[in-house]
């Protein structure tokens, strides 16, 4: 639908205004202008997500872990079984967030959210492959 706001971009509003907190002092808190943080909450582009130091910087001063940010955003980030991985969706993080511009720390939280997908990925193929062996 034309005009809706992104994922994201709701998941931002609804987590600050949560907080009491206005786009001014969210801003102060990450480093991040003001107006950028305005075009985060009202940017109506299917799938967006600001860079990866931006989205660390919003959920350390929204008190949320990056894991949660994102999957309030509408990408599945945990699971509780490897079927449950929305491979589309997982794609679609890797390649606009941890394959785009900004930079990765080994240690950062991407990482270790990107080890979970990665991780689940790894069972699912060898459940699948566990099937198929006993069923031949």
């Amino acid at each position: 639908m034309a005009g809706e706001l992104s994922g994201f971009s709701k998941a931002l509003r609804r987590l600050r205004q949560l907080r009491g907190m206005s786009q001014e002092r969210l801003a102060e808190l990450t480093g991040i202008h003001q107006r950028t943080i305005s075009r985060m909450e009202n940017t109506a582009t299917e799938g967006y997500l600001p860079p990866p130091h931006q989205v660390v910087a919003l959920a350390r001063a929204l008190d949320v872990s990056v894991a949660e940010l994102v999957r309030e955003a509408g990408y599945p980030i945990e699971c509780d079984s490897a079927r449950e991985v929305d491979l589309p969706a997982l794609a679609t993080f890797a390649e606009r967030w941890l394959l785009g511009p900004g930079q990765l720390h080994p240690d950062s939280e991407l990482v270790r959210v990107f080890a979970q997908f990665a991780r689940a990925l790894a069972q699912r193929a060898s459940t699948r492959q566990g099937l198929t062996n006993e069923k031949v």
